[in-house]
């Protein structure tokens, strides 16, 4: 399941609909989960979002997103009690607010979820071995490639707007979700599903598993809507 981090262009399909969605949080500091609810930031916006490099994040660890200020207090909000931030076209989750590692993540799809990719989390740790990654490379140099590999890692998470509940978009998750799309579209994630289990070879079943999460996440929102 560590090739979920793959997974990236099952987001390209769901950022088709993101800037009607996104319009409705205001730019803005949230200070709470509450007031990304209620869609009501209680800081006004003094920041912007920085891409950070792909050298940054393999040496200092964290997601892809900086929010920064020319105000020192404001940036020490930003970091540590910020919940999430909004430009006023996307709205950036907080994951240091969720454990999934320090700093930002866009959010690529709205509605009941909001989806983003973000590092690893406790969620992450039944799903993948990157805990020991390092390890097995051995040696001062592959402990220090290892972490680069794991700070690069992107997965697929889907945040409940109304439990604040963070879940990791797996096939059991999207099995859930699916039960309320009506008996015939979850008889055919079912019999999709149950042709995973049936394959033997590993690499065959990360592949099956990665095209059928990229077929099924852009109904999460869509099946608790309707």
């Amino acid at each position: 399941m560590n090739k979920l981090i793959k997974c990236l262009s099952l987001w390209l399909i769901m950022s088709l609909t993101q800037n009607v969605a996104a319009q409705q949080y205001p730019r803005g500091i949230y200070m709470s989960f509450e007031e990304i609810q209620n869609r009501q930031p209680s800081l006004p916006d003094s920041a912007n979002v920085k891409k950070r490099s792909g050298f940054d994040i393999s040496m200092n660890g964290g997601n892809d997103y900086k929010i920064i200020s020319l105000d020192n207090a404001i940036n020490k909000i930003l970091k540590r009690k910020a919940w999430a931030y909004s430009d006023g076209d996307t709205l950036y989750i907080n994951c240091h607010q969720y454990k999934a590692q320090p700093w930002y993540a866009k959010v690529l799809s709205y509605g009941d979820y909001l989806l983003f990719d973000a590092g690893m989390s406790k969620l992450t740790k039944n799903e993948n071995g990157g805990a020991v990654a390092a390890g097995v490379m051995g040696g001062a140099l592959g402990g220090a490639l290892g972490g680069a590999a794991m700070a690069q890692m992107r997965f697929p998470y889907a945040l409940e707007v109304r439990t604040n509940t963070l879940h990791l978009i797996t096939l059991d998750f999207i099995d859930k979700v699916m039960q309320s799309k009506g008996a015939a579209a979850y008889a055919t994630f079912q019999n999709e599903k149950k042709g995973i289990e049936m394959l033997r070879a590993e690499r065959q079943k990360e592949i099956a598993t990665e095209t059928l999460i990229n077929k099924y996440i852009p109904l999460i929102n869509a099946a608790i809507t309707e």
